[in-house]
C-alpha cells in the first residue's frame, strides 16, 4: 500500500516555499519513505490534490511521477503567453 502527501520544501537560495510530494509504502506494519518528488509547484492545494489522487489510485512512485509530469505540462499549456 502506498501513501502520498504534499510536502513544503524550500530549495537552496530560494526565498519562497514550493511543494513536492513525499511517498511512503507500508512494509511490515511500518511506513517507509519510498519516493520524494522535488518541489514542482507553489500551489499547495494542487500538490495536495495530486498526492491524494496518487494515494486513492495506489500509484507506484514511477506512475506518480508521470502524473506530476502531466500536471506540469498542463500548467505550462494553460499559462498566459
Amino acid at each position: 500500500m502506498y501513501r502520498y502527501e504534499a510536502a513544503k520544501m524550500r530549495p537552496p537560495l530560494s526565498s519562497r516555499d514550493l511543494y513536492g510530494i513525499l511517498g511512503a509504502r507500508e512494509q511490515d506494519g511500518a511506513w517507509v519513505t519510498t519516493a520524494v518528488i522535488a518541489p514542482f509547484s507553489d500551489d499547495r492545494e494542487a500538490a495536495a490534490r495530486l498526492a491524494q489522487q496518487g494515494t486513492a489510485l495506489q500509484l507506484c512512485p514511477g506512475q506518480l511521477m508521470g502524473m506530476v509530469s502531466d500536471f506540469l505540462s498542463q500548467s505550462a499549456a494553460d499559462a498566459p503567453r
